[in-house]
């Protein structure tokens, strides 16, 4: 099978196009910029959970009293 240029040339472009996008995503991935700021943003949505506030305030609440109790006994 026989294919003329053009052809030829526009499937090496598609092919450019993705692989730019490939590097382009693989860069955004690696940057360790880009991933602080998505652990920034993950950490900021769980803490305003009002369940895992919550959680956190019991769990201090009772670690606080568990080190009070071992002080005093």
């Amino acid at each position: 099978m026989v294919r003329d240029a053009d052809t030829i040339e526009a499937e090496i472009a598609r092919a450019r196009d993705g692989l730019a996008s490939a590097v382009d995503e693989i860069t955004m991935r690696v940057d360790p910029r880009a991933a602080i700021e998505q652990g920034k943003r993950r950490v900021h949505a769980i803490w305003h959970d009002p369940k895992v506030r919550i959680a956190v305030v019991a769990v201090g609440g009772i670690a606080a009293f568990l080190i009070v109790r071992k002080l005093f006994r």
